[in-house]
């Protein structure tokens, strides 16, 4: 077993795949393996993964037919040996010493969860920080997951994206969490896994490069976008019914509802309003 499994999926990102790579290859924690998911690349990812694999054996291919990006994560986690799993997307990168950073402080909170920030970067090379905590005492301790999620969302900083956490892989193994084969799955993923875990930590440590670009996923105009949104609206809808049910709850629910009032939003800009007031209607 080794200290951290790096779980990235590649589909067609040659422009940015080495960099991504070489971001990894460079970490100061050399105790990882880095599990990269070839699905069903066509350009030069292929031979990008293929060179990094000959130079470095803690590269590991998985090679399948285009199933999509949470297909693939999931591909990842069937054979990652990782005390820590982490995820990062093949056109993002890693900011040098950050595992090394992450792994002790979740050894000395044995975590489940460490969460921590990112940066968005810009084609025209502008950087900024989307997430900005208003109350900086989250950090200051270890919290449940629920109790992360509360003060997270009150703060409007709950960041759903995988990519800042480090998770234990026990935990992820001990629930049999799995992604939804979908758009947005991380939408889906992120409050229901947080809200599992029993220990949780915060660090305000902006670790992971987010590239913005109109090629990436979240900028593609697929209408498979749409039904996935309504996809996870649903079944946040019915984790909430089924997990939320005590009076103490009330301030989960309120938040999980104000998750919903987003994912709605989100698919609503991607759409006409009357196609989102028909699902409504027939939710009732």
């Amino acid at each position: 077993m080794c200290m951290v499994s790096v779980i990235v999926p590649v589909y067609n990102t040659e422009t940015y795949l080495s960099t991504c790579l070489q971001s990894l290859m460079g970490q100061t924690l050399y105790d990882m393996e880095f599990i990269i998911v070839d699905d069903g690349s066509t350009d030069s990812s292929v031979e990008i993964m293929d060179d990094f694999a000959c130079r470095d054996s803690r590269f590991k291919i998985i090679r399948q037919a285009n199933k999509g990006l949470g297909n693939a994560r999931n591909a990842g986690l069937e054979v990652a040996c990782g005390k820590y799993i982490a995820f990062v997307d093949s056109d993002d990168w890693v900011i040098y010493k950050s595992y090394e950073r992450l792994v002790t402080e979740a050894e000395e909170y044995q975590t489940d969860i460490l969460m921590a920030g990112l940066v968005y970067l810009y084609e025209n090379g502008r950087k900024i920080n989307p997430f900005r905590w208003r109350d900086k005492t989250v950090f200051q301790e270890v919290l449940t997951g629920r109790e992360c999620f509360l003060e997270l969302s009150k703060q409007h900083v709950f960041n759903p994206m995988v990519v800042v956490c480090l998770y234990r892989r026990e935990f992820i193994g001990r629930h049999r969490f799995r992604f939804a084969p979908i758009f947005h799955e991380d939408a889906l993923w992120s409050p229901i896994v947080v809200c599992s875990a029993l220990r949780m930590k915060v660090i305000d440590f902006n670790f992971y490069g987010y590239r913005q670009h109109d090629a990436s996923i979240t900028h593609s105009k697929n209408p498979e976008r749409y039904d996935s949104l309504l996809y996870v609206a649903d079944k946040l809808y019915g984790y909430m019914q089924q997990n939320f049910t005590e009076e103490k709850d009330w301030e989960l629910r309120y938040w999980f509802y104000d998750r919903l009032v987003w994912v709605y939003r989100f698919a609503q800009s991607l759409s006409n309003y009357k196609r989102i007031e028909c699902y409504e209607k027939k939710s009732v």
